[in-house]
């Protein structure tokens, strides 16, 4: 478990963290993972979860599985560039820690696909897309406190 100050310290890190390719490669501790999983094992049924930046050594892969539900990981290094290429089995959410030197095309492109969503990105990311989207648009079912299937407008 890690102390306050040290979880503070971790969060400094992330939160001033490059946001050029070079330091795109930045491997998710299980510490950053954890909280997400909660929201997914509150489902009565195992579900389907592709982790489109991940490898079978992402610790995203490995507590999503250890929780009992199916991960499709895709990774660029594997020929399978999140831009291009989807499962061709049906999958119910996508959760990731995406690349942040190309964050804002990575949202365009989760709500392109129109399915949930969990990603850890630095809150400003979030402030830009939703300051050029207009107040009438309704969010895809990833965004915010919506559930499966329903829309929430800003």
């Amino acid at each position: 478990m890690y102390s306050r100050r040290k979880l503070m310290a971790l969060n400094k890190g992330y939160l001033t963290a490059k946001t050029d390719k070079a330091s795109d490669e930045v491997y998710t501790p299980a510490y950053a993972v954890k909280p997400i999983i909660k929201y997914i094992t509150m489902k009565d049924y195992p579900m389907i979860i592709w982790c489109p930046f991940d490898t079978e050594e992402s610790e995203f892969v490995k507590l999503i599985r250890a929780e009992g539900h199916k991960v499709i990981c895709s990774h660029i290094d594997d020929g399978k560039n999140f831009f291009f290429w989807e499962p061709e089995e049906e999958y119910d959410c996508i959760i990731s820690n995406p690349p942040f030197s190309i964050k804002d095309d990575v949202l365009k492109r989760l709500y392109e696909l129109n399915k949930q969503y969990a990603m850890l990105l630095q809150i400003p990311s979030l402030f830009r897309v939703f300051s050029q989207r207009p107040s009438t648009e309704t969010l895809p079912s990833g965004c915010g406190k919506c559930s499966r299937g329903k829309r929430t407008s800003l």
